[in-house]
C-alpha cells in the first residue's frame, strides 16, 4: 500500500543520512516531489492572480525549482550511496532562463553538473538520477553531465552553451568547478568568439527571423521569439555581458550604456511581459508563448481590462506593443554599443574590477 510523505521532511531525512529514506518506493518519493510543486504552485498562482508583479512571481517560481531540485540532489545522494564528497567535487549549476532568475511556470530547467574529471561516476549516476525524477514530478528539464574543460571547448562552439554558461548560478555542491567554468565564459569577448557573437548580432535584423516571427507587430505574436518579446531581451544582456563586462540592467545603466528613464521604461517593459507569460502558462497548464486572439481576450479578462461580455483586448495589445517596442529599442541599442563598427569610447567603458571574487547567492561576484 502506497504511503504519503511531505517532500521536505524526506530531503531532510536524506540529508540527515536517513537509510529508511532508500526502503521508501521510488514512486512514493517522487508523488512526494509531484505533490509538493502542485500545491506550491498553486500558491504562486494566487499570488499571481492577486495582482503582484511578474517580477515578482517569476522570482517565487525559481525558488521553488531551487528548493526541489537542491532537494532531489540530497535524495539522490542517499538513494544511490553515493559518497557525500561528490557535492565537494561537483558544482550543481543553473543555466538559461533558470540561471537568470526568471522562470515562468512552465518553464524548462537548464542545469548542470560540472565535474573536474570526466571519470567521476558518481557525477554520472547523479545526473541520471535528476533527470527523471524532474520529469517524473513536471518539470521539463536538461541536465547535462560536463567537465570543465569540455565546458570551456563548447563555449566557444555553441552559442547556446556560451549563453547558458553567462548566465549560470551555482546551486549545489562545490564552487569551484562553477568559479572555473563562470570565469572562463566571462572572460571571453568578441574577437575570441566572433562566430557566436555575429550570431547573436544577426538577432537585430528582423529577415533573420522565420518567418512566422518576422513581425514585432504581429496580430497573434509569440512573446518570447517575435521580435520585441523576451528573446531579444536575452540577447541584448549576451551583447552587453560579452562586450563590455555589464551583466544586468544595473550594471548597463551603471557604466552608462543606457539612461535612468530607458532602465526604467525597460524594467516596465519586461513586467508586462513577464506577466503575461505567466497568465499565458497558469492558462494552459503548459509552456504557451502565443498571445492568440482567444489568449489575448482571455489575458485581457483576467487583467481586467476588459470583462467576459465585451472581450475586448484591444487595450492588452496596445500596451503589449509599447512594451515589445521598448524591449526591441533596448536591443538596438545593445547592437550599436556592442558591434565592432562602434565608436572606440562606447566599447571600451567597463565596470571596475575588483581581485575579490566570491560566490554570492548563486553567482560569482
Amino acid at each position: 500500500m502506497s504511503m504519503s510523505y511531505y517532500f521536505p521532511d524526506l530531503v531532510t531525512r536524506a540529508q540527515e543520512g536517513d537509510r529508511g529514506v532508500r526502503r521508501i518506493p521510488f514512486q512514493d518519493v517522487v508523488v512526494s516531489g509531484r505533490e509538493y510543486l502542485a500545491r506550491k504552485r498553486l500558491d504562486i498562482r494566487a499570488l499571481h492572480s492577486s495582482g503582484a508583479s511578474g517580477g515578482n512571481v517569476v522570482r517565487e517560481l525559481t525558488g521553488l525549482a531551487d528548493e526541489i531540485v537542491r532537494g532531489i540532489v540530497d535524495i539522490g545522494i542517499n538513494r544511490l550511496q553515493l559518497s557525500s564528497a561528490v557535492k565537494k567535487r561537483v558544482s550543481i549549476c543553473a543555466l538559461g532562463g533558470y540561471g537568470r532568475q526568471q522562470l515562468n511556470p512552465h518553464s524548462d530547467l537548464d542545469i548542470a553538473i560540472i565535474a573536474k574529471r570526466k571519470t567521476d561516476q558518481q557525477a554520472a549516476d547523479l545526473n541520471k538520477f535528476i533527470v527523471p525524477f524532474l520529469w517524473d514530478i513536471g518539470y521539463e528539464n536538461s541536465c547535462v553531465l560536463r567537465t570543465v574543460k569540455e565546458c570551456a571547448t563548447l563555449a566557444r562552439e555553441d552559442t547556446r552553451v556560451l549563453t547558458g554558461l553567462l548566465e549560470s548560478r551555482l546551486l549545489a555542491g562545490s564552487p569551484d568547478p562553477y568559479v572555473a567554468v563562470r570565469m572562463n565564459a566571462l572572460g571571453l569577448k568578441p574577437d575570441d568568439v566572433p562566430d557566436r557573437f555575429n550570431e547573436l548580432l544577426r538577432r537585430a535584423d528582423e529577415n533573420s527571423f522565420q518567418a512566422r516571427f518576422r513581425d514585432l507587430y504581429s496580430a497573434e505574436p509569440n512573446i518570447k521569439e517575435n521580435p520585441g518579446g523576451l528573446r531579444d531581451y536575452h540577447v541584448a544582456l549576451w551583447l552587453y555581458t560579452i562586450a563590455t563586462g555589464a551583466r544586468n540592467i544595473d550594471k548597463i545603466r551603471g557604466v552608462g550604456l543606457i539612461s535612468g528613464e530607458e532602465q526604467l521604461e525597460l524594467a516596465e517593459a519586461l513586467d508586462m511581459l513577464w506577466r503575461i507569460r505567466n497568465e499565458l502558462h497558469f492558462g494552459a497548464g503548459k509552456a504557451e508563448d502565443r498571445l492568440t486572439f482567444d489568449n489575448a481576450r482571455r489575458v485581457a479578462v483576467a487583467f481586467e481590462y476588459t470583462d467576459l461580455d465585451h472581450g475586448d483586448a484591444a487595450r492588452l495589445m496596445e500596451d503589449y506593443y509599447g512594451a515589445a517596442r521598448r524591449i526591441r529599442r533596448f536591443l538596438n541599442t545593445a547592437v550599436l554599443a556592442c558591434r565592432p563598427s562602434a565608436k572606440p569610447a562606447a566599447r571600451k567603458r567597463k565596470e571596475p574590477q575588483s581581485k575579490e571574487l566570491d560566490v554570492l547567492d548563486g553567482r560569482l561576484e
